[in-house]
């Protein structure tokens, strides 16, 4: 991975477990707290992690999340299946992850075609914030809001605990 990854660009590995002595000339040497910055700018990102590999797809880097945890986390099934921001590979399918890494390396407009997916995924989010907002400065007028406009209350648990909670969203 790391000869067919190096005749396309640097190669780095972030790593909090010792590395073999023949991959530590590749590990990445900064503080952890910069990761988010290395994850944005990079071309493709291959990883296990579930929270990097979304990071990622939000900041539309492609990334490719090699692990055993693909099909069984809805947040990165809609990254990867609705928003085609990457791809979820089991440690099973190693042929599909050479395969797929090869057709990533050779797309010269990857990252332009991962931005314009990203830009589709943002026009299609709710600002969670415009709506607390509006519950908290319009509390309990709010409620009304929410009692028409639904599609808020699909966004995010939270509401149905509060519907158990108040009365008031009983009726919704």
């Amino acid at each position: 991975m790391i000869k067919l990854l190096s005749m396309h660009g640097m190669v780095h590995i972030s790593s909090e477990r010792e590395l073999p002595e023949s991959l530590e000339k590749y590990r990445l040497k900064i503080d952890s707290s910069d990761i988010i910055h290395v994850i944005a700018s990079a071309d493709l990102f291959i990883s296990d992690s579930q929270t990097m590999s979304a990071e990622a797809g939000y900041f539309g880097t492609p990334y490719i999340r090699y692990n055993d945890f693909v099909g069984l986390i809805s947040y990165l099934d809609v990254l990867e299946n609705k928003y085609n921001l990457g791809y979820g590979i089991k440690t099973t399918e190693y042929e599909k992850l050479i395969i797929t890494v090869k057709e990533l390396l050779n797309n010269e407009n990857l990252k332009a075609e991962n931005k314009l997916r990203r830009q589709s995924m943002l026009d299609d989010t709710e600002d969670l914030t415009e709506l607390m907002i509006k519950l908290f400065t319009g509390f309990p007028q709010s409620l009304e809001f929410l009692r028409i406009e639904k599609k808020w209350l699909n966004m995010c648990g939270i509401f149905s605990v509060i519907a158990k909670s108040n009365s008031y969203l009983q009726n919704f």
